[in-house]
Parts: structure tokens; sequence; C-alpha cells
């Protein structure tokens, strides 16, 4: 996407797991001329070289932002595929193709390479808006009664071990862990914000912010082991019934194995103080360490 070169904000270093040392902004992606350049923020559980999926989700949808339109639009559907484990430090370059241009409907393909290496696909559909309020007789929902969820200062901020060393993603979205309503006891949801910004000093787009937080389906529900197992997520699919509003985003829902295969699917409901704004669903590729 086209922009301007980046600043040169101060910054200092972190250092994790294998010490692994690299400069730290306010932001979890720095411009490099039209291309981008991850920062330890970005950094996911799995591999201390590699991003986490919702940051790479996060620029992405900002990317597809970018993109004009012939009338006024809302994304309702987003889809990614991690061909490749996007690595950090390195410059990053983002392709969006209209596949489908329309007044009512318009489609995208994305891709997102270093150097000559594809590492993610991505399509998204984006459909015209027009307020219909007074207009139909049309429900607002089908649904019967909608989870009624905590409010994010109701929930205590998640705690961590003293001796783990939190990947940086973790250390740039505060995360608040809650039972579930209507749930077997131990099976919760998470409020998630973050106050860093998306791209240098940018303000933190609300789609982005429904990302980072749609990431966080994979095998919502079930604590998990990184140092026993790993379940790594290779795709993402989120259907967007309006934007987030407010800084707190909630992720709910259900996750199932099939551990004869190795494998999971994960369903999520995305919700803020209003009610539930997205759908979300992954699978998993379950790995014993």
């Amino acid at each position: 996407m086209a922009s301007s070169p980046a600043g040169s904000p101060a910054h200092s270093s972190v250092r994790r797991g294998s010490g692994h040392h690299r400069p730290v902004t306010d932001s979890f992606y720095g411009r490099d001329g039209d291309g981008f350049v991850a920062n330890v923020f970005t950094q996911g559980a799995w591999n201390p070289n590699q991003q986490h999926g919702g940051a790479v989700q996060a620029l992405l949808v900002h990317c597809v932002e970018q993109v004009p339109t012939l009338a006024p639009m809302q994304l309702t559907r987003m889809t990614v595929d991690m061909v490749k484990p996007v690595p950090i430090g390195e410059r990053l370059d983002v392709r969006s193709t209209i596949t489908r241009e329309g007044k009512k409907i318009q489609t995208l393909a994305l891709t997102m390479t270093a150097g000559a290496t594809e590492l993610v696909r991505a399509t998204a559909l984006r459909v015209r808006v027009e307020d219909l309020v007074g207009k139909t007789n049309l429900p607002s929902t089908t649904v019967h009664a909608e989870l009624e969820l905590p409010p994010p200062e109701s929930v205590t901020p998640n705690a961590y071990p003293p001796d783990y060393d939190r990947p940086g993603f973790l250390r740039a979205v505060e995360m608040r862990r809650f039972q579930a309503p209507l749930a077997p006891e131990g099976v919760f949801g998470w409020w998630l914000h973050t106050t860093l910004s998306l791209v240098d000093d940018e303000p933190m787009p609300a789609m982005s912010r429904l990302m980072i937080a749609a990431d966080m389906a994979n095998t919502i529900g079930v604590m998990i082991d990184p140092t026993a197992y790993t379940t790594i997520n290779p795709d993402m699919s989120v259907h967007v019934l309006r934007a987030p509003v407010g800084e707190w985003v909630a992720v709910v829902g259900n996750t199932r194995f099939n551990l004869g295969a190795g494998l999971g699917v994960s369903q999520a409901q995305l919700a803020d103080r209003e009610g539930i704004c997205a759908l979300a669903s992954t699978s998993q590729l379950v790995q014993l360490r």
C-alpha cells in the first residue's frame, strides 16, 4: 500500500527466550516505504522470530480499508490463509487486487510477501451500506437471548507466572479471562484490548482491533500447555456484522478436537459492550512438542 516512509520514534529493546533482540516502538508495525516491518510486539508464542496471527490479520484488514469503493461499503467477510510463518524484522509487502467491482459488492484478493516468498493469502468481501431502520419489518436477530457477558472492568486482568517469558504480542494486548455464560465450569472467554497503534503513530482501526481479537478464537475455551503441544491455526474466517465500538472486544465460543487426526475446529462470537458484532472460525493443526 502506498504510504510515506516511517519516522524515527524513540525505542528501547526487549529480550525473550533464546536471546532474540529487536527494537521496540509503541506500534505493531513501522513503515518501510510502501511496505511494513514488524517489531517485537507482533511476536507469537510458537517461535520468537515469527508473528502472531492476530497482528498479521490486523494489518491485512487495514490494507483492505485503504482500497477505495464505488459506494459506501463495509467489510462483511475476511478469510486469511497463513501459507508460511510471517517473520519479524523483514520488510513485508501487501498487494491488494480487486477481483469484483460494483456499487453493491466488492471482492478483494490480498497477498503478503517477504522478498519473493509468499507468506499469507486473504480474501475480503465488502457490501454496500444503506440505513433500513423503519423501512422493513425484518428482525434485528433470530437469537432468543444473546449471552450476557460480564463487563471488562468487572474481570480481573490475566496474571502470568513470574517465570513465564511472555511473547511480545502478549505484552501488547491486555487479556481478561471470564467464565463463559451457560458453559460448563472452566470453559472461558476473553476480553481483549491494546493501547498500541497498528502502524507507526496511526490510531488502531476498529476493524484491526476486531481481527486481533478474532485470532483468540483459536482453541477458545481450552487451556493450552505450549510446552507440551502446539495448536497452530493456519486459517481464520471472520463474518462481520458491524465494527466494534470502544477499546474492548470479547471472544467467547467452542472448540472441538478430532484427536484421532490431530486437528480441531473453533467457532467464536466477537462482542463489544453493545453486543455481538462478528463471528469467527478457525481450524487447528495439533502437534506434540
